[in-house]
């Protein structure tokens, strides 16, 4: 069992699965905000869910930003495009995120706008429950509706 910490609670989130072992990937934001991003790996060659969790509210680093902007912002950085450096790629959105899990109620996914693009771009957004903890419009995820919606995508019955 790998656990995360979200700043709040650590769900234990990755287990054994017949198909083999589940890895976790993830890194945090210097200043410790509440994005946080992962890969999940099922077996040694099962397929690859690339879930992006989302921030509830615009922070300093996605101030004007989209939900769109933001997994548009990781692709671009993940293809090197801003390095000035050879060795640009061209890894379509998709191959980088499978899944962006959204604090229901947040500001930054925005369904009327940002679920018709992201589909284009081939990325599924799940809604997750939250709650905003201050009163101040900074939802943050539910842990157990989390761990639940993450399940629903790399577990066998939900599949993606």
């Amino acid at each position: 069992m790998i656990s995360v910490k979200n700043g709040l609670e650590t769900p234990r989130i990755a287990r054994r699965t017949p198909a083999g072992l589940s890895c976790l990937l993830g890194s945090r934001s210097a200043d410790e905000s509440h994005s946080f991003s992962f890969s999940l790996c099922v077996g040694v060659f099962a397929p690859c869910w690339q879930i992006l969790l989302l921030n509830g509210w615009h922070d300093r680093e996605i101030s004007g930003y989209t939900a769109t902007d933001c997994v548009n912002a990781v692709c671009s950085s993940l293809n090197r495009r801003e390095s000035g450096r050879n060795g640009v790629l061209t890894h379509s959105p998709s191959e980088y995120i499978t899944h962006v899990l959204v604090p229901r109620h947040g500001s930054v996914y925005d369904p009327s706008s940002d679920l018709e693009r992201l589909s284009g771009l081939g990325v599924r957004v799940v809604e997750v429950d939250s709650f905003d903890p201050e009163g101040n419009g900074q939802f943050r995820f539910e842990t157990q509706a989390l761990v639940e919606a993450i399940d629903g995508i790399v577990s066998p019955r939900g599949a993606g």
